[in-house]
């Protein structure tokens, strides 16, 4: 038998002997309602419900963006979801302006 690690300890987990581990698999073999779990059956098992947040169907990506102090503090200061107003807010902007005109002027090209 091997050593039980810290979490066993702390459960107070026992393992059984190799004695009782057969008795527990042979009752369990008995029981053709409900067999043990096969290699085979594991490979297809899938979890029940998946664990955390459920995935928006628009999903967004973390960054890093560098803003004023004052705009920063002036979203933060509207409370919970400043971040989400400022994607609104960047969402309407772009709505209202021609992104590709403005990257044209920027890189140097005359717009047509």
């Amino acid at each position: 038998m091997g050593k039980l690690s810290p979490m066993e300890i702390k459960l107070g987990l026992m393992r059984p002997t190799p004695e009782e581990d057969a008795q527990i698999t042979a009752a369990a073999l008995s029981d053709l309602d409900n067999l043990p779990w096969t290699d085979k059956d594991w490979a297809k098992a899938k979890p029940f419900m998946l664990r955390g947040r459920p995935l928006s169907e628009l999903t967004k990506k973390r960054i890093t963006i560098r803003l004023e102090r004052n705009t920063l503090e002036k979203f933060r200061a509207t409370g919970k979801g400043w971040q989400t107003r400022i994607d609104k807010a960047l969402g309407e902007w772009l709505a209202a302006n021609d992104l590709e005109k403005m990257s044209e002027k920027s890189d140097g090209k005359k717009s047509a």
